[in-house]
């Protein structure tokens, strides 16, 4: 809120200023295509980033086989809300936050469903 605040001191401050309203006038349009910029090469690109992510992990389910950001590479055997443990070689399980998944291909299920590969780019 102080910022606005500030903002608004400073527009106010500079219409009061010979030709300063000219100057905010000039720069008025480069603000603006500055935001315009952050958000369509910022901001636009990392939510979308974020929501494939989450409906990746939504979509995890047992006997996936997933490889985690550190790379390691296993089988799911169980889930829950915030973890998963993965199986990565006989009687080895390891329990990982559903966060540190990056890539998972799709296990077999019951109906018989084509493998099929969804990842999430960096």
């Amino acid at each position: 809120m102080d910022t606005v605040l500030d903002v608004s001191h400073y527009v106010i401050f500079m219409q009061q200023q010979p030709g300063g309203g000219e100057v905010f006038a000039q720069m008025l349009p480069m603000i603006v295509i500055l935001f315009v910029f952050m958000y369509l090469f910022a901001i636009r690109p990392q939510r979308k980033q974020e929501k494939e992510k989450k409906m990746l992990l939504e979509s995890l389910r047992k006997n996936d086989k997933v490889v985690t950001i550190g790379g390691l590479h296993g089988t799911v055997s169980s889930l829950k809300e915030d973890t998963v443990l993965v199986t990565v070689a006989d009687g080895v399980q390891l329990k990982f936050a559903k966060s540190a998944i990056q890539t998972v291909k799709k296990g077999k299920r019951d109906d018989s469903e084509e493998a099929e590969v969804e990842s999430v780019e960096d």
